[in-house]
């Protein structure tokens, strides 16, 4: 329920739902500039809920493996 209301609201505000095409090496590059990004730690912010987000630490390898 949450997943298909947030998906409806990114839609009304025309933001994006899907992943482009992207090198991961330019991703990763911009990751490493984001302001969530603390002590070399990067990190993921999750919607969990309508109104609620969660900041995730995120390992390197491991997302450049689910990058492929």
């Amino acid at each position: 329920e949450s997943l298909h209301r947030m998906i409806e609201l990114l839609n009304k505000t025309q933001l994006p739902t899907e992943m482009p095409d992207f090198s991961k090496e330019a991703i990763l590059a911009k990751m490493k500039r984001d302001k969530k990004r603390t002590n070399q730690i990067l990190r993921f912010v999750f919607p969990r809920k309508i109104g609620h987000a969660e900041a995730i630490p995120v390992d390197e390898n491991q997302l450049m493996l689910a990058f492929e």
